[in-house]
Formats: C-alpha cells, structure tokens, sequence
C-alpha cells in the first residue's frame, strides 16, 4: 500500500488537469459567445484555443481595428489570463480594374496639364507611379491619396520633378520669400534664400527645430520648387549644445 503522501499526490495530478481542461472549455466557450455576439467581428470567424488560461486567437480579420476588439473582447473574459493572437490581417480584395479607375480620379484631379503628363499603373494591387510632376507638393499629394486607397497593397515610384517651363527661379524665390514672411509660425528675419534651376537653399538662423522644419515645409509646396537643401540653423539646439559642452564645477 503505497504511503498517504504518495497516494495524495497520485490522485490530485489528475483531478488538477481535469480541472484545468474542464476551465479551458468554459473560457473558450465565453470567448467565442462574445465573439459571436460582437457585430465588429462577428463575420471573421476566430478560432479560439485556451491552455491554462492563455488565449490564442487564429483568424483573418480586415482591419487592425477588428483584430484590436477581439484582443480585448478575449482579454477582459473572465478567467483569461492573456492573450496571443496569431493572425494576418487582411484588406478586403479590390480587383486591379476598380483600383485603375481610383487612380484616375486621383490624376484627373490634378490642375492643369498635370495629368497629362502623370501616370499610374495598376497591377496586383501595386501601384507605379511614374511620369514627370510639376512640384514635390503635386507629386507628395497624389502618394497620400494612394496610400489611402482601401485595397491598395504597396506603392512605388520613378517619378520626376520638373518646374513649369513659364516659372523662372526669380518667380520661385519670391514666392518663396512671400511664403516664409507671413507665415505666423516663422520669424523669417534671418533667413537667407537662394535658387538655382528650381532648387531652393534656405541659409541663417531660426529661434527653433520647429521652424526650421517649417520653412522647409513650405518651401516644398511652393509652386516651381523641385527640391531644398536645408541649412537653417535652430538656435534653441545650438544654445543646448554650448550648454552641454561647458565642463561642469
């Protein structure tokens, strides 16, 4: 006859794991009802796998919105103790054909002789965008649409910048000035421009990174810029790094 304290231990290493499965049921049991009754992912189908109260979560939901609501749906169930989701979130298919007519809204939009000269293909949910754009401002403009297209897979571009052939670097630097001086979030006082073929040099000081960036910013969408070499200067950055190099005592 085997000892008290064997025996003890003999019988409840069973009666443990059946508890254990016998909790895992129910907690998976919960988990898909409130799956099942959430509309934000009903139709995605989770497959729910429990162990010792860790959740696994297999499916393929549209959206990282979806995905997010399942996450917490699983994680304040009762009994949950965490949860691992192992799945691939998929956008709704959007044939080659649809996307081409988006894209050509998207050019069709563009002032002037833009368009003509602007192309987008269209294959396996891949966009190539190619063709000469009158300014960074034309051609960044039409990468953000596309990057909104629902269904669109991946973006790539040999685009070309080319200033319109009636605006002469004389146009470019005061519009560039004009920009920079009545913007209210620049003291344009110290700022420097020069241009060459349509490239803008900003030279001086500004009072910080903020503005530094803002300037470059708006010299970009300026109509005729195809390009900035930025050499602004932030004195609050240059003031942090005479601080940081005096030796201390």
């Amino acid at each position: 006859m085997l000892p008290a304290a064997v025996f003890a231990a003999v019988v409840l290493s069973p009666i443990a794991a059946v508890g254990s499965t016998f909790e895992d049921a129910l907690l998976r049991e919960r988990i898909e009802n409130r799956l099942r009754a959430d509309s934000r992912v009903q139709s995605y189908d989770f497959q729910v796998e429990t162990n010792d109260g860790r959740v696994v979560l297999r499916g393929s939901p549209d959206s990282l919105e979806s995905l997010a609501q399942a996450v917490s749906l699983a994680l304040t169930t009762d009994g949950s103790v965490s949860v691992q989701a192992a799945v691939d979130v998929a956008p709704p298919a959007v044939d080659d054909q649809t996307l081409r007519d988006q894209a050509q809204a998207i050019l069709s939009s563009m002032p002037g002789q833009s368009a003509a000269e602007a192309r987008i293909r269209i294959q396996d949910q891949t966009a190539e965008v190619t063709g000469t754009f009158p300014s960074f401002a034309a051609l960044n403009s039409v990468l953000s649409r596309l990057s909104r297209m629902e269904g669109l897979r991946s973006i790539r571009t040999e685009a070309r910048l080319s200033p319109p052939v009636d605006i002469d670097d004389q146009y470019v630097l005061e519009s560039v000035a004009k920009q920079l001086t009545f913007d209210k979030g620049i003291d344009a006082d110290e700022i420097r421009i020069g241009v060459r073929n349509g490239h803008v040099w900003l030279e001086g000081d500004v009072a910080d990174a903020y503005q530094r960036a803002r300037a470059e910013m708006l010299t970009r969408y300026t109509t005729g810029v195809v390009g900035v070499t930025n050499r602004l200067q932030s004195q609050s950055e240059e003031a942090e790094r005479r601080t940081e190099s005096q030796p201390v005592g």
